[in-house]
């Protein structure tokens, strides 16, 4: 049967099936398999395979290794690899950095879908305000409440001292 549906679901669907059959060839030799964009006409498809070696334990994929690479041009730090942000009622996460794509060099993912999209820089705030979050330890558990000794911003006579300060 001859392959007739030159469009784009059925680049789509042509994409998925290759990337599955690349799967099991991939995992014989250490290999993974992306295709990386394309385009397509009425009569063709053309779309550049990506082969990466897969990193072994403990060694950072090729995605991290270009995100720590340029990481540092936007602001942001190798540790922000992974990053989660919410825009617009949905989680997102930071999972790439391409510096050929000058307006939107950024590549997130969607947390529920997996689906991925491009981001303007301008959303590196959000990142590097999240990164404040995620490096603070959590508070201790409560305990009885303590009131605090008088200082010299706080006189022993002030009607407000057992309040708690934030």
């Amino acid at each position: 049967m001859a392959f007739s549906n030159f469009t784009n679901n059925g680049f789509q669907q042509l994409k998925g099936e290759l990337l599955a059959e690349l799967a099991a060839l991939g995992k014989r030799h250490g290999l993974e398999f992306d295709v990386e964009g394309g385009r397509f006409d009425s009569t063709s498809f053309l779309m550049p395979l990506a082969i990466r070696a897969i990193p072994a334990a403990g060694q950072m994929s090729h995605a991290e290794s270009e995100f720590a690479r340029y990481c540092s041009r936007y602001g942001l730090l190798p540790e922000d690899y992974g990053a989660e942000f919410t825009s617009g009622g949905y989680r997102f996460r930071l999972v790439g950095i391409k510096p050929s794509r000058p307006k939107y060099p950024l590549q997130c993912e969607r947390v529920g879908d997996g689906k991925v999209y491009k981001w303007h820089a301008s959303i590196v705030s959000q990142i590097v305000a999240s990164r404040a979050s995620r490096r603070t330890t959590p508070a201790p558990a409560a305990s009885a409440p303590t009131h605090a000794q008088p200082t010299p911003q706080q006189p022993a006579n002030n009607p407000f001292a057992d309040l708690a300060q934030f």
